[in-house]
């Protein structure tokens, strides 16, 4: 148990099955849940029952796969046609992921704007009236709201901006 806790089924492209000859259910659904493909005992395998749980370990690594690149791509799609521009911010008030909105409302390319700071206050899930000036001295009004999340396992947040530029124009 000691060893299959060093070792990262997520962190290979290859199927890992386990063979042990240790005959624990529990150890069993744990190793499952934990992203490994098979756990097989060693005193009953037989080369059929091998063989088939090589086969769809292979087919289940393929599949899981599959499903992880369609959910990023999805994932990406939803990000980059949100109209309200959509920041990744660190604890530390590092940007570490602007849309395509972001990049607009910024009035800059998301190389230039990722690991830059973040100079807006961070208020968890209220709403913050900004003011974004341009160089040409264009003014964007923005509604801010953050929220904190997980980013590559550290927490960090979701900020939100939506452009009521318009909306505060024609509102008296």
């Amino acid at each position: 148990e000691e060893s299959l806790n060093k070792l990262n089924p997520k962190n290979y492209k290859a199927p890992i099955i386990i063979i042990s000859e240790i005959d624990n259910i529990a150890i069993a659904k744990q190793t499952i849940e934990r992203g490994f493909q098979d756990f097989l005992i060693k005193k009953n395998i037989t080369p059929p029952l091998l063989a088939r749980s090589i086969l769809y370990a292979i087919n289940r690594k393929e599949f899981i796969s599959q499903l992880e690149v369609n959910s990023s791509t999805q994932f990406t799609q939803l990000i980059e046609s949100n109209a309200d521009a959509l920041i990744v911010v660190t604890t530390d008030k590092l940007v570490k992921l602007v849309n395509k909105s972001a990049e607009k409302m910024m009035n800059s390319p998301r190389d230039i704007l990722v690991g830059m700071p973040f100079i807006f206050p961070l208020n968890d899930k209220k709403i913050t009236g900004i003011t974004i000036i341009h160089p040409d001295k264009t003014k964007i009004v923005g509604e801010m709201r953050t929220s904190r999340i997980q980013w590559e396992e550290k927490e960090a947040f979701l900020v939100s901006i939506r452009d009521v530029t318009q909306l505060k124009k024609h509102t008296p």
